[in-house]
């Protein structure tokens, strides 16, 4: 956890430089070096803004590449060597990965495939994705493991969290009836709720859920304090939550339009004008 919430409690100097670097922090410096002193969830924001631009740049590179088994080399090479910078920033190239899968039908969920193959292909990928994801130290089932040098163990981790994690999602979209519940408004609502939801619980635990808790605490024993705080704070998340959601999408339709802009300045100052030669 946070290493200032272990003591903040018990420090009665709290003062309001606290807040502002509290607030440069999550505004500034995790962005620039990875700054999480304040808010431990923070620590994954520098490696996922550095690596949405490496996913950015990764895409646009590979649209401009005609060849598909071009593009699949370029995002595999852009792989590997992510993974020699920091094992985490691989993980964005494998996103695009799967987007270019998805893009070329790979994961078409009318495929001709017989039943009982794709029942046991699934249930070989869902198998592998649960063991990928269990694994988090060389111990018991996975003691095997423990021959990968101590210093490279981070790294197998990521590999195999993003293998899994890349099955589920493969799985996900070559299944007809799960893909289609997965487009359905309510499934984008979750997905749009989700980076919100992140962002704003810890807030509410820290605020109002405390609050409420230390209040209640007198009259009720710890279980009941807990249900009748849990759905309150999911409720408030929610409700913090949905504006925010409102906004991303507000400021994703406004990068459109500049985009789409752009596009077609771009499209038109390539035109040749022929204007002189049909005047002659």
């Amino acid at each position: 956890g946070s290493d200032w919430l272990t003591w903040f409690f018990k420090d009665y100097s709290l003062n309001n430089d606290h807040l502002l670097h509290a607030g440069a922090e999550g505004a500034l410096w995790t962005f620039v070096n990875g700054s999480a002193y304040y808010n431990s969830n923070l620590w994954t924001i520098w490696y996922e803004f550095i690596g949405s631009y490496l996913a950015f740049a990764l895409a646009g590179v590979c649209i401009m590449v005609r060849s598909v088994r071009a593009q699949y080399a370029l995002a595999l090479l852009a792989a590997v060597a992510a993974t020699f910078i920091h094992p985490l920033f691989m993980t964005f190239a494998a996103g695009v990965m799967l987007a270019l899968a998805n893009a070329n039908g790979l994961f078409r969920a009318d495929a001709p495939t017989r039943k009982w193959a794709s029942r046991l292909i699934g249930l070989a990928m869902t198998a592998f994705a649960v063991l990928a994801f269990g694994y988090m130290l060389p111990i018991g089932f996975y003691a095997p493991l423990a021959s990968v040098p101590v210093e490279y163990q981070p790294a197998l981790t990521t590999l195999l969290h993003t293998f899994a994690a890349c099955v589920i999602i493969a799985g996900a979209l070559r299944c007809a009836t799960l893909r289609r519940r997965l487009e359905t408004p309510f499934a984008a609502l979750i997905g749009r709720l989700s980076f919100p939801v992140y962002l704003t619980h810890f807030i509410i635990i820290c605020s109002a859920s405390s609050w409420l808790y230390l209040q209640l605490e007198p009259t009720m024993s710890h279980g009941w304090i807990l249900a009748a705080v849990f759905p309150l704070t999911a409720l408030a998340v929610l409700a913090v939550s949905y504006p925010l959601s409102l906004m991303d999408q507000w400021w994703l339709g406004a990068l459109k339009m500049l985009e789409n802009r752009f596009a077609s300045g771009f499209r038109k100052a390539r035109q040749p004008d022929l204007t002189a030669f049909r005047k002659v």
